[in-house]
Formats: C-alpha cells, sequence, structure tokens
C-alpha cells in the first residue's frame, strides 16, 4: 500500500489489480493490492478538500466506488460513480473453484447512464487473456482479440479484428521441443505475410540471434553475447535496405557488478563512437545508489544519487541534469511504511512543492481516511486538497 498512497493518492489506484505469471504463486485482488483481512465491500469516496482557518474540511463529492469480493479476495463487482451521482463504470468478475478468473466484464457510460462501450474477456486457467472484444455501444462488435498457448504458456497464435480496414492482423509463432520461439510471422489484414521473425538461441537457451524479414527480405539482425553467468553483455544490431545493402550499425555493450546488477551500459554508433553511457552503482542491499547519463563527448547529461533509510525505503533522491539543475526530493514514511510527506527543493534549495498525507487505519490495519494537501510555492502557487474515506465492511 505504500507506493499507492505516496503516489496518487487515489482509491482507482487501488483497484489497479494485475495478473500472475503463469506457475508463480497467485495472488487475489486484495492480497495483490496489500488489504489486510476477509473483505466483503469496500465503498469509497473521494472529496475536493478546502481550508477554513487552517483547518481541513470535506467540500465536493468527486466520485465514489463500490467494490463487492469473494471469501477468497477475489474481485466480483466494481461500480463507479461520479460527482453528480450517475454511474460511469462498472466491472463483473467470475472465477473458477480453484480462483482463476475465467471472465470479465466492463462498461463505460455516458452522462445519463447510457452504454458508451462494453469490453469482454475470457481466461484460461492459468490467467492468460484467449478472447477480448470490445463492443460499440449499439452492440456491435469494434473489435476481437483472440489467442491460443501451447502447454507451457507461449502465445501461439493472435489473430486481431477491427472494424477500421487494414487493422486486423495475426500472428503465428513456432516453438521448439525447448519451449523457445524460433519463429513468428506476422500477417496483415488480406492475409498477406508481413513480417518474418527468425529466433537463434545457443546452447545455454541464450537467444543469440535475431533476423526481422519484411515482404521477404531482411530488414536487420541482432546479435546478443553473454557472459559466463548469462548475462547479456553486448547487443549487434545491424539494419539493411531492401536490396540487401548495410543501412546501418549500433553496438550496445553491458558490464556486470558479481550480484548481476548492470553497472554500465554503453551505445556506439556505426563509426564504433560512442553515442551515450549509463552507469550505475548500489548499495550492499542492492538498491541503486547513483545513476549517471552520459553524452557522446563524454559530459554528463543527468546524474541521480538515492538515499535509504533502514527499512530500505527511499528518502531522498537529488538530480543534477542540464535543465534544471540540482533539485532535490526527500521523502518520509509512517511506522506502516507509507509515504506521509514528500518535499521538492529547486537549484537554490528554496522549497518548490510540498505534499502532506495524513492516513487513519481502522483496527485491521486498512486505511479508512487519507488527507492529502499539495502545494506549489513557485510558477503560479497554489494548493490542492484531496480527501479519500473508505468505509470496509469484513466477512463474519
Amino acid at each position: 500500500m505504500q507506493n499507492v498512497i505516496c503516489t496518487l493518492l487515489k482509491i482507482v489506484v487501488f483497484l489497479s489489480g494485475s495478473l500472475s505469471a503463469q506457475n508463480a504463486p497467485k495472488k487475489s485482488y486484495l492480497e495483490d493490492n496489500k488489504w489486510k483481512g476477509k473483505i466483503l465491500l469496500i465503498e469509497s469516496k473521494e472529496f475536493a478538500g478546502v481550508e477554513r482557518l487552517g483547518v481541513i474540511e470535506k467540500g465536493k463529492l468527486q466520485s465514489k466506488t463500490i467494490l463487492k469480493f469473494d471469501k477468497n479476495g477475489n474481485l466480483l463487482e466494481r461500480s463507479v460513480f461520479g460527482s453528480s451521482g450517475s454511474l460511469i463504470f462498472s466491472e463483473k468478475n467470475s472465477y473458477d473453484t480453484s480462483g482463476n478468473k475465467v471472465y470479465e466484464s466492463k462498461n463505460r457510460y455516458k452522462a445519463g447512464g447510457l452504454l458508451e462501450s462494453r469490453d469482454v474477456r475470457k481466461f484460461d486457467k492459468n490467467g492468460h487473456v484467449i478472447e477480448d472484444i470490445s463492443y460499440t455501444s449499439n452492440g456491435t462488435i469494434a473489435s476481437k482479440y483472440t489467442s491460443k498457448y501451447d502447454a507451457n504458456g507461449i502465445e501461439t497464435e493472435v489473430v486481431y479484428y477491427d472494424v477500421n480496414p487494414g487493422s486486423s492482423n495475426k500472428v503465428i509463432r513456432e516453438v521448439d521441443a525447448f519451449g523457445k520461439v524460433v519463429e513468428e510471422k506476422n500477417f496483415d489484414a488480406k492475409g498477406s505475410l508481413d513480417t518474418r521473425l527468425v529466433f537463434l538461441y545457443d546452447s545455454r537457451g541464450n537467444k543469440k540471434e535475431e533476423q526481422k524479414y519484411t515482404y521477404g527480405k531482411l530488414n536487420s539482425t541482432k546479435e546478443f553475447h553473454y557472459d559466463e553467468d548469462g548475462n547479456c553483455i553486448e547487443i549487434n544490431e545491424y539494419k539493411y535496405y531492401s536490396s540487401g545493402k548495410m543501412l546501418g550499425y549500433k553496438s550496445y555493450k553491458y558490464n556486470y557488478n558479481k550480484e548481476g546488477k548492470e553497472i554500465e551500459e554503453i551505445s556506439y554508433g556505426s563509426d564504433g563512437s560512442i553515442v551515450s553511457k549509463h552507469t550505475y552503482q548500489y548499495n550492499l542491499n542492492g538498491k541503486m545508489t547513483e545513476n549517471i547519463s552520459y553524452s557522446s563527448d563524454g559530459s554528463i547529461v543527468f546524474k541521480n544519487t538515492y538515499q535509504y533509510n533502514l527499512n530500505g525505503e527511499n528518502i531522498e533522491i537529488n538530480r543534477d541534469d542540464l535543465i534544471s539543475g540540482e533539485t532535490k526530493e526527500t521523502t518520509k514514511y509512517d511506522d506502516r511504511g507509507n509515504c506521509v510527506e514528500i518535499n521538492d527543493y529547486d537549484s537554490d534549495s528554496s522549497l518548490s512543492k510540498k505534499r502532506i498525507t495524513t492516513i487513519t487505519y481502522d483496527l485491521v490495519g486498512n486505511p479508512i481516511r487519507v488527507v492529502s494537501n499539495s502545494q506549489r510555492f513557485k510558477d503560479e502557487p497554489f494548493q490542492k486538497i484531496e480527501i479519500s474515506e473508505w468505509k470496509i465492511e469484513y466477512y463474519p
């Protein structure tokens, strides 16, 4: 919940789900979004806040969202209402006995509750989208996407239809006995082969070459080289005219520390000269402490340094670039790890922006009220106060 509150302080962020990778431990919607306990229903309200005599009060209602969950924490329904109280968005989901999502329907509404569009998705048992249909307000199909997967979860066929002429296409992938994609064919709306990709691998399963053909002629190739630990240390990219003559060449080289983290990236042009360079440093916990970008002449384009507290939370970022000069951002957290204050400082060390967040939790540990007070002190100063309130019902 730390990143959610710190970033947007909007309930809509809490409501953004994610698909699990195949064979990875599957998380419910509530788990994935860091909610605690067996929640039956969440009702959230967003208000514009106002400050009167130093006291922050609720102003006009901006939106209301209602979410309903099953006993496993999966999202069953979501309804979003605008400031006038009219329904602007609805979602319904279905799951199998193992908790896998098998069906998803999302409706968007115009003013007055009239349907504007509808999207319907179907999933396989591994969470892959196998069908995605978008409907217009009158129920006709605007676009349709279907997909097939092999036993390893690799997408082997994609068919996309769009009502707009020329937008439809089809993709077919060939997979070898080791589960590696060795060829990909892209067909246009007329069924003609548009592009073809060929992939070659070394004995360790690393991709060593990628060839791209356009209308039967070689367009580009990429060569990949690796160190003993399997880290990619060099990529060479060649582009060709339709005649077969080389059009251009680019090269990228990478270096890593003993933990396998990238510490240097250099790109080279056709003549072998350096185009750009990036370097990275990390602390003992593997968190980045420095990021520097260099131009072709070796001058610094930007430099960022990062500091962390004992919990590994980022508390300070120092930036130095050609446009803004040296700036700084500091962050504070509460004892639950949620961001409660952000301060931005200009190159003259003066405070330019500030955001203070006050969070109230229930006995389970979920937020039930968040007040965000954002202020900008320069370049058309302003103040924006946002208040979010949650009413949570738990399963008995």
